[in-house]
């Protein structure tokens, strides 16, 4: 039987039948679009997805909602209540509640059950390679391990992973706290690398082949040969992702796993962009 439960938030777009069948329960966050405001949950989100992708394609004027504080405090002490410990994997300067926040509901509930314990996890860069991380959970669980021990091993996966956004043909940046793009706004395509839960930016290029080769280089030379890559997309052109398969499947001969972007940096950077997420070699 689990020792704790894991939870994670809908910024992150984990698929509904991943989270029921692993029973892993999501803090549902607001979309406000077109004057009305909508809940997703991954339960039963009220606003399909492709519709999310459309507002944020045609520019319409739309924002995310962090969770009502009662709304975690409710989901969390669901599980407390029946001995259950928790553990918080949740996206990066994101959709989540802030810290000062989170630590107040921590603080609040484990008041009340004082044998049980919180841990947030954070993924480090908006919950790329969350898939990682939610599997490496899921084993501690079936390792029958504690929530500290199951922190320990989520601990040393996210330290060696690495998280990069590559955005291919973006003419139009409008993101205020990357200025240095401003000097190279010539060049439509560029490589973010994900930094302690930032994106850095890194490169710029011309030929929107030029940024997607250099990650796929460091890929094959650096790649853990155990693990598959991740590849995250919302409406990126099938010949990238063409490419990435292609490449991989050549030089290390290993799977490549296409995921949803995460809400969050879709909301940040558009449906043009591509994550890539590998764990580096020891």
């Amino acid at each position: 039987m689990a020792k704790f439960q894991i939870i994670c938030d809908a910024g992150a777009s984990i698929d509904k039948k991943y989270l029921d069948n692993n029973h892993i329960d999501i803090i549902g966050v607001y979309l406000i679009a077109d004057s009305k405001r909508y809940i997703l949950d991954g339960n039963h989100s009220e606003f399909p997805k492709n519709k999310q992708y459309d507002i944020i394609k045609e520019k319409k004027d739309f924002c995310y909602q962090n969770p009502l504080y009662l709304d975690i405090k409710n989901v969390y002490e669901r599980y407390l209540r029946n001995g259950l410990d928790i553990l918080a994997i949740k996206s990066s300067n994101s959709t989540y509640l802030s810290n000062d926040s989170s630590n107040l509901i921590k603080n609040e509930l484990l008041r009340l059950y004082p044998d049980r314990k919180i841990i947030y996890v954070d993924s480090l860069c908006f919950s790329l390679g969350l898939s990682f991380i939610l599997d490496n959970a899921l084993e501690s669980i079936n390792l029958d391990l504690n929530v500290d021990e199951a922190f320990s091993k989520i601990l040393e996966l996210v330290n060696a992973m690495n998280q990069y956004v590559l955005l291919l043909g973006k003419k139009n940046i409008q993101i205020s706290d990357l200025s240095i793009l401003k000097k190279h706004h010539h060049r439509h395509n560029y490589i973010f690398s994900g930094n302690n839960g930032y994106l850095e930016y890194q490169y710029s290029f011309f030929n929107p082949l030029a940024p997607l080769k250099k990650i796929l280089k460091e890929v094959v030379k650096n790649q853990c040969m155990e693990e598959d890559v991740l590849v995250y997309t919302a409406d990126c052109k099938e010949k990238y992702l063409n490419i990435i398969k292609k490449y991989l499947k050549k030089h290390l001969n290993i799977t490549v796993k296409i995921e949803p972007i995460s809400l969050t940096l879709l909301s940040v950077l558009g449906s043009d962009a591509i994550g890539i997420v590998y764990r580096k070699k020891e």
